[in-house]
Order: C-alpha cells, then sequence, then structure tokens
C-alpha cells in the first residue's frame, strides 16, 4: 500500500505532472492548487506526505498553509512536510523551513527521482 500524499502548488500542471509521476510509483496522490483547498482535501484525504509550494497566492503560503494543516483536526499528527519551491530569499531558510515543521526541501526544478528518492525513505506503514 502507497504512501498517501497531497501535492499543492498554485501551478495545476506542475501538480498534475508530480503526481501523475508518483502515481505511477504507488502512491496514493491529491492535488491541491492553494493553501486554502490543501486543507479541505486533507480533511478528507489524510496525507501522510504532504508537498507544498511555499509562495502561493491567495492568501495563505506555504508557512500558513502548514500551520493551518498542523492546527487542523484529521491531518494525520505525523505527517512528512516537504518544502517545494524555486523562490530563493532570505524568508526560505534551512532554518526558518525546520521551525515550521518541515523536515525535507526539494528545490524547483525537481526531477522526480528527487521525489521517489525522498518517499523511499518514509516507512510505507504510516498511518
Amino acid at each position: 500500500m502507497g504512501l498517501r500524499v497531497l501535492v499543492t502548488d498554485d501551478h495545476p500542471d506542475l501538480a498534475k505532472a508530480i503526481a501523475i509521476l508518483l502515481e505511477g510509483a504507488g502512491y496514493k496522490v491529491q492535488i491541491a492548487t492553494s493553501g486554502k483547498e490543501a486543507v479541505e482535501v486533507a480533511a478528507k484525504f489524510k496525507p501522510q506526505v504532504i508537498i507544498l509550494d511555499m509562495k502561493m497566492p491567495g492568501g495563505m503560503d506555504g508557512f500558513q498553509t502548514a500551520k493551518a494543516l498542523k492546527q487542523q483536526a484529521g491531518t494525520a499528527d505525523d505527517a512528512v512536510y516537504v518544502a517545494h519551491t524555486a523562490f530563493d530569499a532570505p524568508m526560505i531558510t534551512a532554518a526558518k523551513l525546520q521551525q515550521a515543521g518541515f523536515q525535507h526541501y526539494v528545490r524547483k526544478p525537481a526531477e522526480i527521482a528527487q521525489f521517489e528518492e525522498l518517499l523511499a525513505v518514509i516507512p510505507r506503514h504510516r498511518g
């Protein structure tokens, strides 16, 4: 049984491409294109891995979305958070990501192999 992975990115084509590749590798994937939608999807899907774009319009960036997800009942308490961004600025630092609860960082543009390697080290029996 594959891990449940929530891919959140404001670029729908990128989110779909990542989802298709992860599904092909045996993961169960849901897509969200905003922070608000990620919170809604997570309530039902209960993802074990959450891949978040860090710079999204609409009032909720990756940091705010992670915070909302961690406070939401029903989201897996032990979900693994992965920051996924091309945005390179002082706000995206290893220390700030770690403080916000992100365990991993994947820089855009990422090869699917980077996600596969990352997901391979997360036990498939979670939740």
